[in-house]
């Protein structure tokens, strides 16, 4: 329970260094390689995030266990 609350919680922090990042570009003008260097945070977190519920999934599954078939 705490490490699945440790990987949530890396999301909201990844946003706010997002953020962070993306309000410290100058006002001049947003330049497209800023903008996508500033969400890269809250990407990689995002896919850490993901890859860790999946793996997880997988890990609660018992052997051989099959999901139920449509109709």
């Amino acid at each position: 329970m705490v490490l699945r609350s440790a990987h949530t919680l890396l999301l909201p922090l990844a946003a706010c260094v997002s953020v962070a990042l993306f309000g410290s570009i100058p006002g001049d003008g947003v330049h497209p390689f800023a903008m996508a260097a500033s969400l890269l945070p809250l990407q990689l977190a995002a896919l850490f995030w993901s890859l860790s519920v999946l793996t997880k999934g997988a890990e609660s599954q018992p052997e051989g266990s099959r999901p139920p078939a449509n109709g």
